[in-house]
């Protein structure tokens, strides 16, 4: 594959020499990365089949639109719409996750900075990216609601952890109540930006502020989720104080951006919502 070519910014070609990249980890994506030492950029592949190049597409048109609205993501450098290969900035290897596992003590004050950081750029992402938002970048669907809930988490859970997993035989009563608190959400007030998947590896440190990666699958719906995937993150433990804390500086962005009206019942919501993404990572995991 050595010089394989694409239009990549601005009229110019830049030639991909594959024998200067360095293949690391995917960390559960079916697309491949490389980084490209020389050049501070990391080449993305698409994965194979159908859905590699629209997903492809949705991760530049979003990524530039969030950086349009002051969103901490990877600049993007090219992309090529024929094999679907992106270059991004190089954000480097300390994610959330990373730096928690290395620096974090019994009350996680060496690393509060950098969630209370993330709290607020996830505030951003859910009001400001909402802005302007074009449904037609999303490669899968573009809302997160009751039907979405039921069929992607709930049902979802009850397939894979219940069914084959722990081997259980699942009640049909017990789906048909799951389905129906799914439904209960289409109450709370939606329309906001989201990432989907809004936790500690997803999240990388660069001169100390905090970036956001994998924001391909961003759709519209509830506010909470992102926060729900950040606080009950299956990859990190966060103390139940500072989970409070973010909860509350969350909330309090939300009041000075004039949210009152939407955070009247914050609590209800976030529990609910909690109850769904926690629901999706015993399917997925």
């Amino acid at each position: 594959m050595q010089g394989e070519k694409g239009d990549w910014t601005k009229g110019h070609s830049i030639t991909i020499r594959w024998e200067e990249l360095e293949e690391i980890g995917a960390d559960g994506s079916l697309r491949r990365f490389y980084r490209w030492g020389k050049k501070g950029l990391i080449l993305i592949v698409p994965q194979r089949g159908p859905m590699g190049l629209p997903e492809q597409k949705a991760y530049v048109a979003i990524g530039r639109h969030l950086s349009k609205k002051g969103v901490a993501v990877p600049r993007i450098r090219g992309f090529d719409e024929t094999t679907g290969l992106i270059l991004v900035e190089d954000l480097g290897e300390e994610s959330l996750f990373e730096l928690v596992k290395r620096n974090a003590t019994s009350n996680f004050q060496p690393i509060r900075a950098y969630y209370e950081d993330a709290v607020r750029t996830l505030v951003t992402l859910n009001l400001d990216g909402r802005e302007d938002f074009d449904l037609t970048w999303c490669h899968d669907t573009p809302y997160y609601d009751g039907h979405f809930a039921a069929k992607r988490e709930a049902l979802y859970f009850s397939r894979f952890f219940l069914k084959r997993f722990i081997g259980m035989d699942v009640d049909p009563g017990l789906e048909d109540e799951l389905i129906g608190f799914a439904h209960a959400m289409d109450s709370f007030p939606t329309g906001f930006l989201l990432h989907r998947d809004f936790q500690s590896r997803n999240l990388f440190i660069k001169d100390e502020k905090v970036y956001i990666i994998d924001f391909q699958g961003a759709m519209l719906g509830p506010l909470f989720y992102d926060l729900a995937a950040l606080l009950h993150d299956p990859y990190v433990d966060l103390e139940d104080a500072l989970k409070k804390d973010l909860f509350e500086l969350y909330v309090n962005i939300l009041r000075d951006r004039g949210m009152d009206r939407e955070i009247m019942d914050a609590e209800l919501q976030f529990k609910t919502i909690s109850l769904f993404r926690l629901l999706q990572v015993l399917g997925a995991y």
